[in-house]
């Protein structure tokens, strides 16, 4: 496949991850605020975020492949920096009276991914 397939392929799994965080902070929200069954809708933010984290691994690495980056302290950090945006979910869950620092956290986290991506600083 194309690099151009692994970029298009690597956004829209980003998108999708981060559609996911921000469905949990707001099901922290209702499942605080109005304690309605927020059941339906965890599901899918998990479902959400699980395909979109799947998405970003795998793009990622097709991305490296076609590049023929090597494993540089750049992609380490990504790596790193993957792991913390598949367990922000959890993070939401277990203390959603942070959902604040879970967000503005996620899209730190998510501008310093992207400028790693772009330069390739170190």
């Amino acid at each position: 496949m194309s690099l151009h397939f692994y970029n298009v392929l690597h956004v829209v799994g980003i998108i999708m991850l981060f559609l996911g965080i921000g469905g949990a902070v707001v099901r922290s929200f209702l499942a605080n605020n109005s304690g309605s069954n927020v059941g339906n809708l965890e599901r899918f933010v998990l479902i959400n975020h699980g395909v979109g984290l799947l998405l970003v691994l795998v793009a990622g690495f097709g991305q490296m492949a076609r590049i023929g980056a090597q494993f540089s302290t750049w992609v380490v950090v990504k790596i790193i920096i993957w792991l913390f945006l598949a367990s922000l979910v959890m993070f939401i869950k277990k203390k959603p009276e942070l959902k604040s620092v879970w967000w503005y956290g996620a899209l730190l986290t998510g501008g310093f991914a992207a400028y790693l991506g772009i330069y390739k600083p170190f």
